[in-house]
């Protein structure tokens, strides 16, 4: 018989949550089962940025060598949702669209529009106790997308063909990189 450990206990709630708009129902059935379970993760809201030239290819950022997280490994611009704060208190959470639109100018130095939610992941990191939920937005740059102005955050950026994926890419990076756009939900 399996002991339950936290590390079983998340892993057995391993799944992804793909339908923008029943994500949260979901999220919290699942979150719910994991803390009945005996274990309860961190809970990380992370928003993503897919962005396409005029020729459908998508950017990519490279991460450097020594980032603790995904070394070398190429993810679409994005980051984790911040706490709104007045005064030192906090008073909820940042919007999603302004985190996704804020992640990527910081690392873009992109101007970008929100065009439509597109997907939800849910990823559990098992090492750290961490409960992630990735949130997809399709982006409209204002401008040219090859004004690229990289942050220390990257060391290199591409905008790939659907086709021509590059090696080096997480679960989550890679499924969102085959979405296209005839599976937007209505």
């Amino acid at each position: 018989m399996a002991i339950e450990t936290k590390e079983n206990i998340l892993w057995a709630h391993a799944e992804e949550i793909e339908d923008p708009l029943t994500e949260w129902k979901r999220v919290r059935e699942l979150w719910v089962a994991m803390c009945e379970s005996g274990a309860k993760p961190e809970l990380i809201e992370v928003a993503i940025g897919i962005i396409q030239n005029p020729l459908g290819e998508k950017l990519l950022l490279k991460r450097p060598s020594f980032d603790r997280s995904y070394p070398n490994e190429w993810c679409f611009p994005g980051g984790r949702r911040e706490f709104l704060r007045i005064a030192g208190n906090i008073v909820g959470k940042e919007p999603l669209d302004v985190t996704v639109r804020r992640e990527t100018f910081e690392e873009t130095a992109l101007n970008t529009v929100v065009a439509r939610k597109i997907a939800v992941r849910r990823a559990v990191q098992v090492k750290r106790g961490r409960l992630y939920v990735v949130h997809g937005y399709l982006l409209d740059v204002e401008g040219d997308p090859n004004a690229i102005q990289l942050s220390n955050e990257h060391t290199e950026y591409r905008y790939f063909p659907r086709e021509s994926a590059p090696e080096g890419m997480g679960r989550v990076t890679r499924d969102m990189f085959s979405w296209e756009p005839s599976e937007l939900i209505k």
